[in-house]
Formats: C-alpha cells, sequence, structure tokens
C-alpha cells in the first residue's frame, strides 16, 4: 500500500519539477535576450553604387540614411560651350568617379543663332577604362539620353531636379556627360553656353578642359 501511494505522488512530482525547469528555461531565455538587446551595435548598409550613402540600423532598431562620416561630397562646378552642328560636347569628361549633378542651365546666344530655336540633348555614355577627353562618344559603350531643353535664341533655361542626375560608371568603365545642339530653325552655327552644379560622390574629378 505504501508503494501504491508513492507511485500515484510520482507523476505531481515530476509535473512540479517540469514546471519549475520551464520557469528556469523562461528566465533564461529572457534574460540574454534583454542582454543581447543591451549589447547591440548599429548595422549599417552600403549603396553599392555610391559607398559614401549608407542606410543605417540603430541597436533601437530605428533606420535612418546618412552619409559615411569622414568622406563628404566634393562640390563641383562645371562650365563649357557647345556649337551647334557641331557633334558632342563632353560636360563631364571620361572618368571612373561618381558624379551627382543638382542643376543644369542651358543659354542659347541670340548673336550667332540669328533669333532661331534650339534642341540640346544630354546623353550619358559608357566608355572603356582610359579614354582620353574628346574621345568619349567614338569610344561609347552605352548612350542613354537623359535631358532635353527646346530653346529660343536669347533664352535660358535650368533644370533643378528633385533627384540628382547620377553619372556612376560601370565597374572597370569610364563615363562621361555630353550634349549635342540642333537648330530647327535659323541658322546652323550658333553657341549654347552649358553650366552645372552638383559634387563628386567617390572618386576625383575637376571638370572639362575646353570651355568652349
Amino acid at each position: 500500500m505504501k508503494l501504491r501511494s508513492d507511485r500515484s505522488r510520482m507523476p505531481v512530482a515530476v509535473v512540479v519539477l517540469a514546471a519549475a525547469i520551464g520557469f528556469l528555461g523562461y528566465n533564461l531565455g529572457s534574460s540574454q535576450l534583454a542582454n543581447a538587446a543591451d549589447t547591440a551595435s548599429p548595422v549599417n548598409i552600403a549603396d553599392p553604387t555610391h559607398p559614401g550613402n549608407l542606410a543605417a540600423v540603430s541597436g533601437a532598431g530605428a533606420l535612418s540614411t546618412s552619409q559615411v562620416p569622414g568622406t563628404p561630397k566634393t562640390p563641383l562646378n562645371l562650365d563649357t560651350s557647345g556649337v551647334t552642328g557641331g557633334g558632342l560636347t563632353e560636360l563631364v569628361e571620361p572618368t571612373t568617379a561618381s558624379i551627382d549633378l543638382t542643376s543644369l542651365t542651358v543659354a542659347a546666344d541670340v548673336a550667332e543663332n540669328n533669333g532661331g530655336h534650339l534642341r540640346i540633348y544630354f546623353s550619358v555614355l559608357g566608355a572603356p577604362k582610359g579614354t582620353a577627353p574628346g574621345d568619349c562618344f567614338a569610344d561609347a559603350t552605352s548612350d542613354t539620353e537623359i535631358q532635353q531643353f527646346d530653346l529660343d535664341a536669347g533664352t535660358t533655361a535650368t533644370l533643378s531636379p528633385s533627384s540628382p542626375i547620377v553619372i556612376a560608371p560601370a565597374s572597370g568603365e569610364d563615363a562621361c556627360l555630353t550634349f549635342g545642339i540642333e537648330a530647327d530653325t535659323g541658322t546652323d552655327t550658333g553657341q549654347v553656353h552649358v553650366s552645372a552644379t552638383g559634387f563628386v560622390v567617390s572618386g576625383t574629378y575637376a571638370g572639362p578642359h575646353g570651355t568652349g
């Protein structure tokens, strides 16, 4: 009878022991999670096109975007001229640098265009690494038109896009920004002045050699 009585108590003891172990395990798990949260460090997600741009996740889980500290963008001012019907002009000569343009201004010369109407079109070209200035169009491996202006002679237009015009060379290649000018009416001997502002995001670039 004693044995029978002891056996009837065993399941209860096992349940109590299991509950105690479970409670202890729960507390250990909670403690470890708390410690992990306390020791979490921020995580940065890099933009492969512009390594200087990051999406940062803080230890508290907040997401923010920023630039890598210590790698500021370099201001860039470009200025050159092109001739109507004279082929493409390089506003950004072949470079491996990544560039963001924040404004683009085009001015048509009334004296030389004799009152005509002009179309100015801009393209980003890809070219083999080491392409010489002036040879981007001849050596181009890709051609993407990005913007077009239609101007009467003597007028000026400025583009200030909400997002920068991005010039990002493919791996192992150069990139450049060119523009061409066509005369819809009037003479075909006019001149157009182009200027741009922006930043060198990575690499180095000083601007075009020719100023027209």
